[in-house]
């Protein structure tokens, strides 16, 4: 390429820097989450194995939904907002659980795997 075709550089930087935020942020929340996930699903009593085959089923399913969805957003003329609207998201999903603690429990707490140890010997 002739230097006469190749873009200034400081005009790559400018539209390289927003990429390399958001796959930066992105991969801080998608790796972020995992350790708290296991901690909060163990203090509502969720037993090691059920909560290892949990994460391993999201995991499995991230990998297989992640060639088709990729090809859907590479065809999409709205790309920024497909990496903007799941970001909030997660972001809104995972602080809803800090709220949720102040205004007591879930209507969901029905649903939530009983653990082996009776409430008696929980502190």
């Amino acid at each position: 390429m002739s230097e006469s075709r190749r873009p200034p550089r400081d005009s790559l930087s400018a539209r390289l820097w927003p990429l390399l935020a958001v796959n930066f942020f992105m991969a801080d929340m998608q790796s972020g989450i995992g350790p708290f996930l296991g901690v909060f699903l163990v203090e509502r009593g969720w037993t090691s194995g059920v909560i290892g085959t949990a994460m391993s089923i999201g995991n499995v399913a991230g990998m297989l939904i992640t060639t088709p969805i990729g090809g859907f957003i590479d065809a999409s003329h709205h790309k920024r907002a497909w990496v903007i609207v799941p970001g909030i998201a997660v972001v809104l999903g995972s602080s809803s659980s800090c709220f949720r603690r102040i205004s007591g429990p879930s209507p969901l707490r029905r649903l939530r795997p009983r653990s082996p140890v009776p409430r008696s010997f929980l502190p």
